[in-house]
Formats: C-alpha cells, structure tokens, sequence
C-alpha cells in the first residue's frame, strides 16, 4: 500500500497501457513484479468490486516552479450489493518541492472544509466487500545530513498532523493526550 502521512500518500504505481479492457498481468513485466503474480497471468480472475470514476487532470505550475497534477475524482466503488460514493481531490507532485504541495493541499482543504483519506480506493473496495484492509502504521521520520532543514522541518510537521488526525479520525485521544498536545503546539510554534 506505500505509505501515509498527514493526508498524503506516497506509494508505487504503475501504468501500462493496453489493447482492450481485459485484465493481463503479462503487460506488467517491465514493473518488476514478483514471479508468484506473474504466475497468476492466464488463470480466470473475479472481481471483488469496481471502480468507476469520472477524472478531471489539470496540470499547475506552483510560485517555485513546482509542477503538480490536481486530480478531481467522482465515482462509486460497487460490491457485493454495496456502494460507496467517491469525491476526492488528488494532488500529485510531477516535481519540484513537497513543502509547496502541503501549502496548496492545505489552502484547498481550508477553503473548501477537504478533510484527508488516508484509505485508497482499492483499500475502500477492500472494507466495502468486508475483507479488511492493512492498517496504514504512521512512518517514523527519517532525516538525513544532507536534507534540507526545511524539508525536515515539513516531514515533522506532517508526521505530528498525521498523530493528530489519527486521534481525531478514531475518537481517542489515549495517544493525544494532553501532555502530548502541548507538545504538539510547542512543535507547530517552533516551526514559524
């Protein structure tokens, strides 16, 4: 699944393109994957659930120079007689500065009251038909000397939104406290 952090995702995809709408795990050879999926090409697959969504891409240049992909989705996921609605709002960083993509990412989701998914659509279709999904664990920070202080300062900040937002979204505060949501402020404060 990659990873999350603070309403965003980082994880590994791979496009390829094809003839028809039959599904070949042979057109992903170049990817790398392992022998046991490729073992299933040619077998009969059945779907678990479907996607359906209507995509909307524009392409924006940041004040940086940063380039990023703005992506409108709207859909449902079907499964087992359920459905699940999809109205999401994708950004995705081509190149260019992970720091001006949390500041865009933060100005839409203040302007139009966006609140993070930390679940795919896939891991959505996963939970729909009942067969649950990994839980996404928050990553550990990892800094380098070679990094820049900014962009260091920018992973804390988004690991600490992460906790936050994991303790809202659960309705628990055992692992927000308020000795750890002090802290937290302090943090935030350190940071302007």
């Amino acid at each position: 699944y990659g990873s999350y952090q603070g309403g965003m995702h980082a994880r590994k995809e791979w496009n390829m393109e094809q003839k028809d709408d039959q599904p070949r795990l042979s057109v992903f050879t170049e990817a790398k994957l392992s022998s046991e999926l490729l073992a299933l090409d040619g077998k009969e697959l059945q779907p678990l659930f479907s996607v359906e969504t209507k995509r909307t891409i524009k392409e924006l240049i940041l004040s940086d120079g940063s380039k990023v992909e703005l992506a409108l989705d709207f859909g449902i996921i079907r499964g087992r007689g359920k459905e699940e609605r999809i109205q999401e709002v994708e950004i995705e960083l081509i190149e260019g500065s992970i720091i001006e993509l949390v500041g865009l990412a933060s100005h839409l989701a203040e302007k139009w009251n966006l609140v993070p998914e930390k679940r795919s659509k896939f891991s959505r279709g996963l939970d729909l038909v009942g067969l649950k999904s990994s839980e996404l664990e928050s990553a550990v920070v990892k800094l380098d000397d070679e990094m820049p202080a900014s962009l260091g300062a920018a992973k804390m900040l988004v690991n600490q939104t992460n906790q936050l937002l994991k303790c809202v979204e659960e309705g628990s505060w055992s692992g927000c406290n308020e000795e750890w949501l002090h802290h937290f402020r302090v943090r935030l404060r350190q940071l302007r």
